[in-house]
């Protein structure tokens, strides 16, 4: 080492270059800068740290005469700062035996076989000497070369799926009761016999062993299941332990292995009947024989001879294998009377022509069900000849698969579970019904306690309580008068319909208990002749209690062998779990979060609504909640990538995850995703493609520990590819499958997140959406912690600090966007959930009824949903504007993507529907997609019209249609509308309600929003749809009105004398229109965030409506957002809420909307990005003539007007980033007015929505889940 010299700016150049090792020079570091001269071109300069004269650790570098920068390690935040040839930099001094040391090493000749080993290194998981041996290595272009290599491995070679890989291998037994596939019949080809007895499948079976003669000997038959299944001549020597001899008794299953072949494949132990010893059996599992012996078999089957190309082979080719496959197809008579039914209750023998006996072993056979070559009846064949214990294989619609879904007209077809919002009454019989369908273990809770601690009081602001009625003959109660007045007016004026209780909610702010009362629970009130009694909050819930069952949950009975006590409740039939008077209140608190909730006793339930292990089709079935097609009606059956049948000349592979295998093979089966992948890695052409999907699965992890299901291969797998799909695709479409995948949605707690809106007025309580996958997707998956420059490296505020990507307030907004995931259902064809039955292969699925209705922000100071076109601007008629899209949904006619129709409409005459005429509309042309006029449709599984279509008929007077007959044909299309958002706030609003009048909701007029009807008067209703189901804007309505001799109106309560199905077979929960006004509120609570409120007038005759509206459209709502507030200024409740009323705990203000132009002459392209935030459509789908371009056009900014004058209806177009947006010219902001009306300073920006107020779309959730998606880049 050189000592370099101390000066006063010590400048230290790089050490010259040695022949070999390295070169250093030792540093002299204080707490001041260090000077650094930098590299000379084709050197490499290196400071290092190093400690104890062995360990070096890397500070920064310099290369070819570049700038010195960090490196990687724990001085990777070190900032260099370079001019001209010197660079400076501060680092720590060294401590104890460190020292700082400036090095040089020397230039290496490299060959070009090391030069393509490093290549190969970098790009794959390492070369083979084959690899090596097979490059060019002669060729003067490496660079090339190396591009060649990269070119054909992104192009040219097929992707190899590890779900693929894993499909093609499974070759395992069928399990009783198995729901995911079948076995061959056992004369057909590639059916598998096995030389020995007994296999995993029986261990939970007894053994009958009775004497029986072997000649003129004495013999012993072993029996299962009432079935022969071998005779066994040695009874003395049966066992390892001489002290033991086979004897005639019943025997359990101890152990049975195969996985280490003795005598005979694998080694047996059994229970003996005389002590229950466990012992093993000396020479494995007893092979199959009958030879000359009394006991014979049922059923046998001539085979043909072993080892013969066209007989039966060994598996995996071993000479000594007891286990063989059959090469062709048997045609014994015998083989028409072996029943299907899996090869698990009837056991079928073989014999050779030798004699040997051989018994048949059933494997499943999964089937190729891809997107490209789905099965043709979805599975539908084998659903019906198993009797449904096979489920359907047909696989859900998503993004993946959409596009190459195909009609099937097999008349044993099936479809996914079409799942309608059927109602369940939560009654004692409904929950005997679910245990006995579903085998799970639901109860009514009863017997929780009211202890101080456990129990809020009721009369703590903010909070739930529970009440129950009973007879008033105990009712004393020592409450205060001022708290028995208002607990009195709040049980007597709850609209809660339950029959058995009521729940009630006390506000955060206003009226309060006595002070005296206020930390009383268990309280009783006397209100007209019934005594009401607080009660625990989650007494009488029900639940699915199923978890106490499983092994070690139980507090009780965890390391004990007696009967689990939550399953005898069940056993006896009982519908009440008790909770026991002698357990601490804290067992039920600590541990009923692990129970799916269901409702409360009395309450009503949709089908929807259930909890995935509850949501079944035997349950669909029963309760009338499941879609069917009608023989000879066409089904559209979908596949899923790298669903392949599996290869039975494959041999032994992989085990299949199934209900009926739950606890066999544990650590195999959680060790096979990790075989296939090092197979995968080790042997695959495409290296390249799997060297970067490895890199993508370490930024999206997913751990097996995390699932309830960590045993199951497919979906782990299924999850993987995602990255071998799109190795070299887009980042975007990789978060969107990770978004969706259930395996992520497990892992981050995200699947079955609802919204609090869900939570207070389906299930009366509280809970705030999960916030895990909002965090993680921007703090591990895209943003990171700190904003950054292009160049990766960090921004700094003006004070030198770095600036979060996001806050507190970005994630609870977002984890409110990612609300209504939930697993998709199990289905037939693949490895199921073993613990809930639910798919966790297929993409999850949204549920609009969970989302999170209201404005969510963005990480950029606006709001998701920013510079989209606006509802109310969508051209009338757009379905039949070009660009129109229409999604095929075969033979039902109830949408997918839309609210749903009422279940009783399927297969229903009555319901008017719209059909296209086949020899005069335009559509009808487009969506049937015949060859030439007059052929036979091709229907296609999506259409997009490619020009407008002048209207026929019916579609002439329409707003919008939801679903399309196409003629003649039984077949259906839905309308997709394009994405657009709702502005929330906005004056002259219109109420819709319900036929009861229940549920209003305060809706801009021009929105397609409810139904049309009119009064002849103010209880006497007609309808003037023209089909069921139709929305149309509230002009639309009136000129109906106007058309029937009618008039819109407030009405009291729907009634008529008509039997027309488009009043009378309307869904409960449909909206109407009425003329009543309407304004929108705003809460405010004291930070600022803000909830929308609807404010409703009383009708003409009196009836008290103002107040029939949903819990978050109520004062009391909690359903706050973030907005921006002009000079950051609004009311607050510490300033008695400066003119607006103090209610629950916020300020209730009037609004009133302000829609401005923005510009008035021409903007910059900046300005125009910065200011405009909302959307348009392409000016040119308003139609010829309506816009012209400005001369005043530019190639960035292209304006269109309508008058030739910057107004509100002026449009931008924009390119940025790649993306064309359309802006309009337009800003819409909201002004605070105190309840007297008087104007307020409190101004904020009108927030866009994608989600309706009215009904749920699914189709809106996913457009906001897009838009969600597009916040990360």
């Amino acid at each position: 080492l050189q000592f370099a010299a101390c000066a006063e700016m010590a400048i230290y150049s790089c050490p010259p270059q040695p022949p070999s090792s390295f070169s250093a020079t030792k540093l002299r570091v204080s707490n001041e800068k260090i000077h650094l001269t930098k590299s000379s071109s084709g050197d490499l300069c290196s400071l290092v740290r190093m400690r104890g004269n062995t360990t070096l650790t890397g500070i920064g570098r310099s290369y070819d005469g570049n700038d010195w920068e960090s490196v990687a390690g724990e001085f990777n935040t070190l900032d260099f700062e370079c001019e001209a040839n010197i660079c400076s930099v501060r680092i720590p001094p060294p401590n104890g035996d460190e020292e700082i040391l400036l090095t040089a090493f020397p230039h290496y000749s490299v060959s070009s076989r090391e030069e393509v080993a490093r290549f190969l290194e970098q790009t794959s998981f390492g070369p083979t000497i084959s690899d090596l041996d097979s490059w060019n290595h002669n060729t003067t272009d490496l660079p090339r070369s190396f591009a060649d290599w990269i070119h054909r491995q992104m192009h040219d070679i097929i992707p190899t799926s590890h779900r693929e890989y894993l499909r093609a291998r499974m070759n395992t037994g069928v399990y009783p009761n198995a729901t995911i596939a079948h076995a061959l019949h056992p004369c057909e080809k590639h059916s598998r016999w096995r030389k020995y007895a007994y296999t995993p499948m029986d261990r939970f079976m007894d053994i009958d062993v009775t004497e029986t003669r072997y000649g003129n000997a004495s013999a012993f038959a072993f029996t299962t299941n009432g079935q022969l299944r071998t005779v066994v001549v040695d009874g003395v020597n049966f066992f390892r332990d001489r002290k033991y001899q086979l004897v005639p008794g019943r025997y359990k299953f101890c152990r049975l292995k195969l996985d280490r072949p003795t005598v005979v494949r694998g080694r047996f132990w059994l229970v003996h009947p005389l002590d229950n010893s466990c012992l093993q059996v000396r020479k494995g599992i007893p092979p199959v024989f009958f030879t000359n012996t009394e006991a014979q078999p049922r059923i046998i089957v001539p085979l043909p001879r072993l080892k013969r190309k066209h007989g039966l082979m060994p598996i995996n080719n071993r000479p000594d294998d007891d286990d063989l496959i059959l090469m062709r197809h048997l045609r014994h008579d015998v083989c028409s009377f072996i029943p299907f039914d899996n090869g698990v209750e009837n056991v079928v023998f073989g014999v050779l022509p030798t004699g040997e006996y051989l018994q048949y072993d059933p494997q499943f056979v999964i089937k190729e069900n891809t997107p490209n070559n789905p099965l043709s009846d979805g599975g539908g064949l084998l659903e019906q000849t198993s009797k449904g214990g096979i489920k359907c294989s047909n696989v859900p619609r998503s993004f993946l698969n959409e596009k190459q879904c195909v009609l099937s007209y097999d008349t044993s077809a099936c479809s996914t579970e079409k799942i309608s919002d059927t109602v369940l009454q939560v009654n004692h019989t409904t929950v005997q019904t679910l245990y006995e369908l579903t085998g799970r273990y639901v109860y009514v809770v009863d017997g929780l306690r009211v202890e101080e601690g456990i129990v809020s009081s009721p009369c703590t602001p903010g909070t739930f309580s529970r009440w129950i009625p009973g007879p008033n003959t105990a009712c004393t109660s020592n409450l205060q008068k001022t708290t028995t007045t208002i607990l009195t007016d709040l049980i007597s004026s709850s609209l809660d319909g339950n029959q058995y209780m009521r729940d009630i909610y006390f506000e955060d702010s206003g009226t309060q208990c006595a002070a005296a009362d206020r930390a009383i629970v268990g309280m009783k009130i006397s209100i007209n002749g019934a005594c009401w009694e607080h009660v625990h909050p989650q007494a009488f819930n029900v639940y699915d209690m199923t978890y106490w069952t499983l092994q070690d949950t139980h507090p009780g009975n965890i390391g004990k062998s007696f009967p689990n006590p939550i399953q005898r409740f069940a056993s006896e039939k009982n519908t009440v779990l008790v909770f026991p008077r002698w357990h601490e209140m804290e067992r039920w608190t600590s541990n009923h979060e692990y129970f799916d909730y269901v409702a409360r006793l009395g309450d009503e339930v949709t089908f929807r609504d259930l909890p995935d292990t509850l949501r079944i089709s035997s349950v669909a079935e029963k309760f009338g909640a499941m879609g069917t097609i009608s023989k000879g009606e066409a089904t559209l059956v979908c596949g899923s990538p790298g669903e392949i049948a599996n290869d039975p000349l494959l041999g032994d592979g992989f085990d299949v995850a199934s209900e009926a295998n739950l606890f066999y093979r544990l650590h195999y089966q959680r060790q096979q995703k990790k075989t296939v992948w090092s197979m995968i890695a080790l042997k695959a052409p495409d290296q390249l493609r799997q060297r970067m999907a490895w890199c993508l699965s370490q930024l999206f992890a997913v751990s097996p520990t995390s699932s309830s299901s960590p045993q199951s291969s497919e979906s782990f797998l299924v999850y993987y590819d995602i990255f071998v799909r799109n190795a070299f695709g887009n980042f975007r479409d990789v978060l969107r499958e990770v978004a969706y995948s259930p395996v992520m949605g497990e892992m981050l707690s995200y699947a079955n997140s609802k919204s609090m809106e869900f939570g207070v007025e389906k299930q009366k309580r509280f809970f705030y959406p999960d916030e895990n996958f909002a965090r993680e997707v921007m703090q591990l998956f895209t943003i990171g912690l700190v904003q950054l420059n292009m160049d990766g490296t960090q921004i700094f505020d003006s004070l030198g600090n770095n600036i979060p990507t996001y806050d507190a307030d970005d994630i609870r907004s977002f984890a409110r966007a990612w609300t209504a995931f939930r697993f998709s259902p199990g289905r037939g064809n693949i490895e199921t959930d073993l613990i809930n039955g639910r798919s966790m292969v297929d993409p999850m699925e949204l549920v609009p009824q969970w989302r999170d209705r209201y404005p969510k922000t963005d990480l950029n100071g606006g709001f998701i949903g920013d510079r989209y076109p606006l509802c109310i601007d969508i051209p009338e008629r757009a379905f039949l504007k070009k660009g129109a899209r229409y999604r095929l949904i075969a033979s039902s006619a109830s949408p997918e993507l839309q609210a749903d129709d009422p279940q009783d409409w399927i297969g229903d005459e009555t319901i008017k529907r719209v059909v296209l005429n086949s020899t005069s509309s335009n559509l009808y042309l487009s969506l049937c997609n015949a060859s030439k006029i007059g052929d036979e449709c091709n229907f296609a599984s999506e259409v997009v019209l490619s020009s407008d279509k002048t209207c026929n008929g019916m579609e002439c007077s329409l707003d919008t249609i939801r679903v399309v007959k196409v003629g003649t044909y039984n077949i259906f299309y839905e309308y997709i509308r394009p994405p657009c958002v709702e502005l929330s706030f906005y004056d002259d609003g219109k109420a819709v309600a319900t036929f009861t009048r229940k549920k209003n909701v305060c809706v801009h007029p021009k929105i397609v929003a409810a139904q049309p009807t009119c009064c002849a008067g103010i209880k006497s209703m007609f309808p003037t749809a023209k089909y069921n189901g139709e929305l149309v804007t509230f002009q639309t309505a009136s000129n109906r009105c106007i058309d029937n001799a009618g008039t819109t109106c407030n009405f009291v309560r729907a009634t008529s004398g008509s039997d027309d199905p488009l009043f009378t077979r309307n869904s409960r929960g449909d909206l109407y229109w009425t003329d009543a006004s309407c304004q929108i509120q705003v809460k405010v609570n004291e930070d600022g965030h803000v909830a929308i409120v609807h404010d409703f007038e009383n009708n003409a005759i009196g009836q008290n409506i103002k107040n029939n509206k949903r819990w978050a459209l109520s004062e009391n709502t909690r359903m706050y957002f973030g907005v921006k507030w002009s000079n950051g200024d609004y009311p607050n409740v510490s300033d008695t809420c400066n003119g607006c009323q103090l209610i629950d705990g916020g300020c209730l203000c009037n609004t009133r909307v302000f829609e401005e132009s923005v510009f008035s002459s021409m903007p910059t392209l900046e300005q125009v990005l910065s200011e405009l935030h909302i959307g348009s459509l392409d000016p040119k789908s308003y139609g010829e003539g309506v816009y012209s371009q400005s001369t005043k056009s530019t190639p960035d900014l292209v304006v269109h007007y309508i008058s030739n004058e910057f107004d509100i209806h002026t449009v931008f177009e924009v390119k940025f980033h790649g993306i064309v947006y359309y802006l309009k010219n337009m800003r819409s902001t909201v002004q605070l007015k105190t309840i007297n009306g008087a104007g307020t300073s409190y101004i904020f920006r009108n927030p866009p929505n994608f989600m309706s107020l009215g009904k749920n779309h699914g189709r809106d959730a996913f457009y906001e889940t897009e838009a969600v998606l597009d916040q990360y880049f």
